[in-house]
């Protein structure tokens, strides 16, 4: 996946797949399927990755880390709200975030989820393209600046698609430490870098 939790401010706790019970968050947590990332009053948590994407999850809200793939990532978010900024460098990485009424599909896309206690949502798009389909079969497509919301009953079956209001606003994208990049497998050698042409000064 190349996720970590890359910064936490507040109370903030994660519980690895399989735990009994979460533990205090830390930065620089690594994170894989099935865990979950919880933050209470007046906390936050940025998680980075690998591609240079990074989603924020503020405050009283729950976070999971879904199946993913080189061209897949999986996230979760089932209540409060999720800031993301995927970045044009995933174009060939798909992201899905999935809420208790909807899917959205997103690359290369700024924008934000809030889910209420009851499963509705709202997702406000800021830039990039992003596609969303409910758990009827009933799909929403947002340009940039449009917002939409997947009533906890209906899904998006009677949804409207409506204008950002000029107060709606994205936050500054958190600025975090670069991910390093993978070793390479065992067994395998990486690629020399090409060596530079040698210049040849014409004489005359």
């Amino acid at each position: 996946l190349g996720a970590v939790l890359a910064d936490v401010s507040g109370p903030v706790t994660v519980q690895k797949a399989g735990a009994a019970s979460a533990v205090p968050g830390a930065a620089q947590t690594a994170l894989d399927t099935g865990d979950v990332v919880r933050t209470g009053a007046g906390a936050s948590a940025v998680i980075a990755f690998l591609d240079g994407s990074k989603m924020r999850v503020k405050e009283n809200s729950a976070f999971g880390v879904g199946a993913h793939s080189a061209k897949k990532v999986g996230v979760s978010i089932d209540v409060g709200t999720l800031q993301f900024w995927i970045t044009k460098q995933a174009k060939k990485r798909r992201y899905t975030m999935r809420t208790p009424t909807a899917v959205a599909s997103v690359r290369g896309t700024t924008g934000e989820v809030e889910v209420a206690l009851n499963g509705e949502t709202s997702f406000s798009l800021f830039t990039g393209g992003l596609l969303i389909e409910d758990n009827r079969g009933n799909s929403v497509r947002l340009d940039p600046q449009q917002a939409v919301k997947a009533d906890d009953q209906t899904g998006l079956e009677n949804a409207k698609v409506e204008s950002l209001p000029p107060t709606k606003q994205p936050e500054p994208e958190p600025q975090v430490t670069p991910l390093p990049q993978p070793s390479p497998e065992p067994g395998t050698t990486p690629e020399p870098e090409p060596k530079p042409e040698p210049v040849r000064l014409k004489t005359r």
